[in-house]
């Protein structure tokens, strides 16, 4: 070679040039793309970190809400039941009476002894005045 300067700079053992100074490595840049895949793969082990860790923070408040209305319901239920059960305990006791069983078997038709049934039928001559 005619000039003084090498192809390859002298170093020595510890990396340091000739004259003791340290030689830079050239920087290596990643591609767009591959840039923009790595921060792709972090968006996304982000997002379903976050997602998991506040569906599970929301859970109980979610499941409380659920559980709310489901006794709402089953309260109204609850009520109309009672109400039903006490309807048909006060028919219980009324047709256990002699007078109850009286009123029910005239409702079916029946009649005491020495008791004749009539039938009244509406005439088709009215007046009105």
């Amino acid at each position: 070679m005619s000039n003084n300067r090498q192809a390859y700079p002298q170093t020595n053992r510890k990396g340091n040039g000739v004259n003791g100074a340290r030689l830079r490595r050239k920087r290596y840049i990643p591609s767009l793309s591959l840039r923009l895949a790595i921060i792709a793969i972090i968006f996304a082990v982000t997002s379903t970190v976050c997602y998991t860790a506040l569906s599970n923070i929301s859970r109980p408040y979610v499941l409380g809400a659920q559980q709310t209305s489901v006794i709402a319901e089953r309260t109204q239920a609850l009520k109309q039941l009672d109400a039903e059960n006490n309807k048909l305990s006060q028919q219980c006791a009324f047709l256990s009476r002699p007078d109850g069983v009286e009123y029910e078997a005239r409702l079916k038709g029946y009649l005491m002894p020495g008791e004749r049934s009539l039938v009244l039928t509406p005439t088709s001559h009215t007046t009105n005045h």
